[in-house]
């Protein structure tokens, strides 16, 4: 009896999912959750898109900021990437966001869509490739074949076989700044820092010198210093995190008991954006390379249109001496554009 029972009770469980009742209620319930999958994705785009263009909104507001910051926004903007775990580009992104769309933006583009139209400077192409995203609904990889220009772009180099040419400079030199006053005098120690500092006291020093730290007991002096000038800016440095593939923050040892911590752009390079897989990647190798590293050297050059310093970075696993470091330590930058972790690129 218990077995007839069950193949009755399969029967009619058969019979209850092929009925036109079933089939009906199936139908509603799954139109309900495609339609609530569907609302939720929007919601979620359209609030990527609200959120970076109200934090746009405050950058602008607050700091006045735009493509080429003034130092201390720069120096705002490293304290924002710190404490919120995002990449520079984010908030220089939110920023140029809401300056190309001062109104409300559309929403029925994602915000990665906005993230390639902004880098379209020219509004009337901007527009006409907004309007034909919306028209054929395009995808963000369909979009960013249309931003691209078939010529190379503005500052990109050859994207194989550069060679970086590199200058390794010599630790705690400085240029002198002032003339000797009462067996002091200033020097010019790096990244707008003035130092007033123990001198000889032989007049023989004068503004313009250039000049090797010396240790006197407790206390530093200086002694005249006989190279190029082109090997001034030279630093040792410990790693702070690293922020993209062309991109560092790093406590540095300026001298003199005088320490900073900084943003720093590796030289002559542009590392694919963090979003991408490419550009974890090229973040990946920076972090596994520099973080066994007790120390690195880096020599600085000039500021770019973001604040950050420009730097070549040397390192040397499981070394503690700073001169072997500088004197035979790899070349970071170079490593990363002959590992095809980066494209050469020029600051204009």
């Amino acid at each position: 009896m218990a077995g007839r029972k069950g193949r009755t009770d399969m029967k009619d469980s058969g019979s209850l999912i092929l009925s036109g009742r079933y089939q009906r209620l199936r139908s509603a319930i799954k139109r309900e959750l495609v339609a609530g999958e569907e609302k939720l994705k929007r919601v979620f785009r359209e609030e990527g898109v609200r959120r970076m263009w109200t934090i746009g909104k405050i950058l602008r507001k607050e700091l006045g900021l735009g493509d080429s910051p003034s130092r201390d926004n720069a120096l705002l903007v490293s304290f924002l990437c710190r404490d919120f775990g995002r990449p520079e580009s984010f908030f220089y992104d939110a920023a140029k966001f809401h300056r190309l769309y001062p109104g409300k933006p559309p929403l029925r583009l994602s915000l990665a869509h906005y993230l390639l139209l902004i880098r379209v400077e020219d509004e009337t192409k901007r527009r006409a490739l907004e309007q034909k995203t919306l028209r054929e609904n395009l995808n963000t990889q369909s979009l960013r074949l249309l931003t691209r220009s078939p010529a190379p772009a503005p500052g990109f180099l050859t994207a194989s076989g550069t060679t970086l040419d590199v200058v390794r400079g010599v630790l705690y030199h400085y240029r002198v700044s002032g003339a000797p006053d009462g067996g002091r005098i200033g020097l010019d120690i790096g990244f707008g820092i003035e130092r007033n500092v123990r001198c000889p006291p032989d007049g023989s020093l004068h503004s313009g010198l250039i000049v090797r730290a010396v240790k006197e007991g407790e206390d530093y002096s200086i002694r005249v210093a006989n190279f190029e000038k082109t090997r001034l800016y030279t630093y040792a440095a410990t790693l702070d995190r690293v922020v993209d593939g062309d991109t560092i923050v790093a406590r540095v040892d300026l001298g003199f008991r005088t320490y900073i911590t900084g943003t720093f752009r590796l030289r002559g390079l542009d590392a694919p954006e963090l979003g991408s897989t490419a550009g974890q990647r090229s973040k990946l190798f920076v972090t596994k390379t520099l973080e066994p590293c007790a120390f690195l050297v880096i020599r600085t050059y000039k500021q770019e249109k973001y604040g950050r310093f420009l730097a070549d970075v040397f390192y040397m696993p499981g070394v503690d001496d700073k001169e072997k470091i500088l004197r035979d330590g790899k070349f970071l930058n170079q490593e990363l554009l002959d590992g095809r972790l980066a494209v050469p690129y020029q600051e204009t």
